[in-house]
């Protein structure tokens, strides 16, 4: 559809609407002739496929049409659902009135709209009677008692649909202002989310999860101190986990009644009891009827044997249910299980404490708060990943046989992973069996319903078949088998429950088996190691015995998620599972972090030819600690896809990558990163040999090839490395900070890392009075900074400077202090370190893109490739001394360049730049 054919095929609806508009008004013409007349033709108009004439699955469709009407006071979703087909991205709402409501001054119908799309987490909705046209900000919280013109960033009528200006100055006209904006072929040029970050929205606003958060938190607090009061002789596991239950249960219901699963306001009518503890009792009625309907774990009292004996009084439950149901602002059906997981992981950052009083006490958890917070995983990051683990593995199979594929998530959180894989093996599904199945004829075996989507039945399957957890955080397990349950009763309607219930079927699956609660790290074997300490906090896991049929078929077939990090530096981290780490795992040294064991239990998790894929810290690439993990890649667990994922939590400064891996032989490495817009651009592919050659095993994957191309050079030349002429040792282990270091006059002159430039130091105004004898692991020895002259260096810097020091300059652990051995003048190597050949190699080695940690550690330094020349030859010998030579003559004009008048500064300036020139040309040409 062109623009000029669009705006024809508008005009004409306008002058159809025009010729008989007292009709169309009259309260007799209703919504779905006003959508059939007038709302279908107009989107048509725009491109979008309303009927789906190109004949997608209901997967891939372009808009999802929504013909449900209200029932009990319930808010129906609204008619249309504009999504971005191959990808599923929901783009914005239309809801559609009859011309007979006037929607500029009727303000329930954009409450309805707004409130429907703040909990779907969209910026933008529209709502319309083809007579009026509002756009709506959808990003602020809705409020019942809202004029209809509260975040309207845009309204017209149908006069003005091809011409007429209507404020927005950027735009010709209103039809202009439509096509730009919200014509299909406009959407992936970004012209939709440009109009959503122009200045008609306000900022400020409070996304959905950011307050249910706060909501469910507030929750967790009233229920705590109420049960905490109320049962004396509750232990705080016991506390914790009954608060979080109930929370589940009760939001459940919720969803269940809104998606209109359950009859609408049953909670609200339990909880409408009088007296003082009769609320909770009722509730809990509730709560054992729908243990006989679904079945599912959240409802077995049978295991649960804590939450039938307590008692909560009815001031509390009140207080909860009255923000469940309208006016509140959340509809329960609108917001996805994927923003419940957001608000869960972060809900998940806090845990109950009982004090020797018996008071209840909400904080963040010791591992929460060394982190600096709980980081969520991005649904595109665990789009890519499922789809390069699970999409690879059921490519070109049939449904027989994607029952034996097995995915886990080994500290699965929240569930969000496994959510994703559980959402695209529902979608491969049904997409499956609406092209090879038969329709339904009601019967048991049907996979498909009558509306073609999976059966009840199907989705319980898939989920007990394929999806599989483990967390050692009890309350995360509940929360994972929460989301997922959620997910399986998406689609259901109180008439499929029925059926399912005539079968003697129940809606939902028990899967305590599939989600576990253990340290995926630990096996029971620590049991063997004696007094390991208290094993409800380590919780050992025994992974065959939990998962037999699981390794029956040789293990996993895909390993995914986001595993912890947690440095085992931490002072916090539980010193007991260290000598076991280090006894079972061979990625247990050094400095390691708690992720690198995760990938190593990944690689014996798997099957042959099974895939990993996690999100790791991007430091891993190239920090000298992660050696062993990085080896471990190249050798036993193959890389086959590498993303730079940028900083992709929120909140956090955490630079990221993705790594795809299987057991498998792979020699080509895909090489990708994701751009501003989140969109996935493909770099390269590069050969697993080229990281096995670099220095440490670091991953150079984001270097271009042209890049690779000349360090492949340096490295080919004849060289030995920087640390084996001379030693290297970083200055006194205090900050500038310390009582012994200021700017009083004395003999002992300090300097920083800014005091140090290529070839020149520069004097700070820092003194110090060292006491080597009394403080020697702080100071160290003086022979470090007074034995000269010697090299030094910075430690917090991305590129390499060095100079000379003569005089015995004194300095901390920011400076390194690098003394020459007699195989090589201090000249020559200086030359050799400061040419821009040797930064070149150092950035593009060490440092890449990194600009959040640019340290240079001691071995870096030590492995840089210093040229050797063979002084017994004439021209060795001659390139060797110009190199000296030159060098002397930069150290004295630098010295020469400080305090001279302007003019004699230029000369000086261009005798530098003369020998700078010279030296590189001899560096180039030494490296090849």
């Amino acid at each position: 559809m062109d623009k000029e054919s669009s705006r024809q095929q508008i005009a004409e609806l306008v002058e159809k609407f025009a010729s008989q508009s007292q009709s169309y008004e009259d309260p007799g013409y209703n919504e779905s002739q006003t959508r059939q007349d007038f709302v279908n033709p107009f989107f048509k108009a725009l491109g979008w496929d309303i009927d789906n004439e190109q004949g997608h699955s209901e997967v891939y469709r372009d808009v999802v049409y929504e013909a449900r009407v209200q029932i009990d006071g319930a808010a129906k979703a609204p008619d249309y659902t504009f999504r971005l087909g191959s990808e599923k991205i929901r783009l914005f709402f239309v809801e559609a009135k009859k011309p007979g409501i006037h929607l500029g001054k009727t303000k329930e119908p954009a409450y309805q709209l707004r409130r429907y799309a703040w909990s779907s987490n969209l910026p933008v909705s529209i709502l319309t009677n083809f007579k009026e046209f509002a756009v709506y900000d959808c990003r602020h919280e809705p409020n019942v008692n809202d004029p209809p013109d509260k975040t309207r960033v845009a309204y017209f009528t149908y006069q003005n649909y091809t011409g007429g200006k209507f404020g927005l100055i950027e735009y010709e006209d209103c039809f202009d202002f439509l096509w730009n904006t919200f014509a299909r072929e406009n959407i992936p040029k970004g012209n939709l989310d440009k109009f959503v970050q122009s200045d008609q929205f306000e900022k400020g606003y409070v996304t959905v999860d950011q307050k249910f958060l706060l909501l469910i938190e507030d929750w967790r607090m009233l229920l705590a101190q109420s049960i905490c009061r109320n049962n004396p002789d509750i232990t705080a596991e016991d506390l914790n986990f009954v608060v979080q239950q109930t929370i589940d249960r009760l939001v459940f219901l919720r969803i269940a009644e809104d998606r209109r699963i359950e009859p609408y306001g049953n909670v609200q009518r339990a909880a409408a009891t009088s007296g003082t503890d009769e609320c909770y009792k009722k509730l809990f009625t509730l709560f054992e009827r729908a243990d006989e309907k679904y079945n599912s774990g959240l409802f077995n009292f049978n295991t649960d044997k804590v939450s039938g004996g307590i008692t909560i009084k009815n001031n509390v439950i009140k207080d909860i249910v009255k923000n469940l149901y309208y006016p509140s602002p959340y509809d329960f059906s609108a917001i996805p299980v994927e923003i419940m997981g957001n608000i869960y992981e972060h809900f998940l950052g806090k845990t109950i404490r009982l004090t020797p009083e018996h008071n209840a006490v909400v904080e963040e958890k010791p591992e929460v708060k060394k982190a600096g917070g709980v980081y969520y995983t991005p649904q595109y990051i665990v789009d890519y990943i499922v789809q390069n683990t699970v999409g690879r593995l059921i490519e070109y199979k049939t449904p027989k046989e994607v029952t034996k594929i097995k995915i886990v998530d080994p500290a699965c959180g929240s569930g969000s992973f496994l959510l994703g894989a559980y959402q695209f093996l529902l979608d491969w599904h049904q997409d499956y069996y609406q092209k090879h199945c038969e329709p339904s004829k009601g019967r048991k075996t049907d996979l498909l319903t009558p509306s073609g989507k999976l059966t009840a039945s199907e989705k319980k399957r898939i989920l007990c078949n394929n999806i599989f957890g483990v967390d050692i955080d009890m309350i995360a397990a509940e929360i994972t088998k929460w989301s997922l349950l959620v997910k399986g009763m998406e689609g259901e309607t109180e008439a499929s429950i029925q059926t399912s219930l005539l079968y003697k079927e129940r809606i939902l699956p028990n899967i305590d088996s599939n989600i576990c609660v253990g340290n995926s790290l630990v096996d029971t074997d620590i049991y063997d190691s004696g007094d390991f300490g208290d094993e409800r906090t380590i919780k050992p896991f025994h992974w065959q015995r939990a998962f037999p049929k699981v390794f029956e078929q040789g293990g996993f077939d895909a390993v995914i998620g986001n595993p912890p990090y947690v440095s085992i530096r931490t002072t916090d981290f539980n010193v007991l599972t260290k000598p076991y780490f280090k006894e079972h795992y061979q990625l247990a040294t050094g400095q390691y972090d708690i992720y690198a064991l995760f990938v190593e239990r990944a690689e014996k998790l798997l099957q042959d030819g099974g895939l990993n894929g996690f999100i790791m810290p991007k430091r891993m690439t190239t920090n000298e600690n992660f050696q062993p993990l990085r080896k471990f890649y190249l050798s036993k667990l193959r890389i086959e896809s590498y993303v730079d994922a940028g900083t992709p939590f929120k909140q956090a400064s955490v630079e990221a990558n993705i790594i795809i891996a299987s057991k498998s032989k792979n020699t080509r490495i895909k090489v990708c990163r994701f751009d501003k817009a989140n969109e996935l651009q493909f770099i390269q592919k590069i050969n697993i040999k080229t990281a096995d050659s670099m220095p440490f095993s670091i991953f150079p994957f984001l270097l271009r090839k042209e890049t690779l191309q000349i360090i492949k050079k340096i490295q080919e030349c004849r060289y030995a490395e920087l640390g084996d002429f001379c030693t290297i040792t970083r200055g006194f282990e205090c900050g500038f900070n310390h009582p012994l270091i200021s700017k009083k006059k004395s003999k002992y002159k300090m300097i920083r890392g800014e005091n140090i430039k290529r070839y020149l130091i520069t004097e700070g105004g820092y003194y110090v009075q060292p006491d080597f004898d009394g403080d020697p692991q702080v100071f160290k020895t003086k022979d470090i900074f007074l034995k000269t002259p010697k090299l030094v260096t910075k430690f917090v810097s991305n590129k390499i400077e060095f100079a000379v020091d003569t005089f015995g300059y004194y300095n901390t652990n920011v400076v390194y202090n690098v003394h020459i051995n007699d195989k090589i003048d201090l000249h020559f190597l200086l030359g050799i370190l400061n040419s821009p050949a040797v930064n070149f190699w150092f950035k593009n080695i060490y440092v890449n893109d990194d600009t959040l940690f640019p340290h240079i550690q001691k071995n870096q330094l030590a492995s840089i490739p210093i040229p050797l020349l063979d002084l017994s030859d004439k021209t060795g010998k001659k390139t060797y001394g110009d190199i000296v030579r030159s060098v002397e003559q930069l150290l004295q004009s630098y010295a020469a360049k400080e305090g001279v008048i302007l003019s004699e500064r230029k000369r000086i300036e261009d005798k530098i730049a003369h020998y700078e020139n010279k030296i590189n040309e001899i560096v180039y040409q030494l490296y090849g």
